[in-house]
């Protein structure tokens, strides 16, 4: 193989792995909290999930691996109609990780 072609295989193969997991434009409006706000209803739980070894975990760091778990948490939070997202632990293996959550939709202030 070509040395530049060697070179480069990592970096095709990080650009696209490293990139996690985008966060839809309605996931965008549900709001991380750490506690329940008052007058909320629970729409369930929501599982978020990044990475895996054969598609991106390998060459993804932890820190994108979690953050792309939370935005896939997100994203179905959203298709639920949640305004807001309770985050429980995230289980990192080295090439994937899991997020728990509870998604609620609680009144908007006026």
């Amino acid at each position: 193989m070509h040395k530049a072609a060697q070179v480069s295989l990592p970096l095709v193969l990080c650009s696209m792995a490293c990139a996690g997991v985008a966060l839809k434009p309605a996931a965008d409006r549900v709001e991380v909290v750490a506690s329940v706000p008052p007058a909320c209803q629970s729409l369930g739980t929501v599982f978020g999930t990044a990475g895996g070894y054969v598609s991106t975990g390998v060459f993804t760091p932890n820190e994108k691996l979690a953050e792309g778990a939370m935005n896939d948490a997100r994203n179905k939070a959203a298709e639920k109609g949640a305004t807001h997202l309770v985050p429980g632990s995230t289980e990192l293996t080295g090439t994937a990780a899991t997020l728990m959550a509870i998604a609620y939709r609680c009144p908007r202030a006026p």
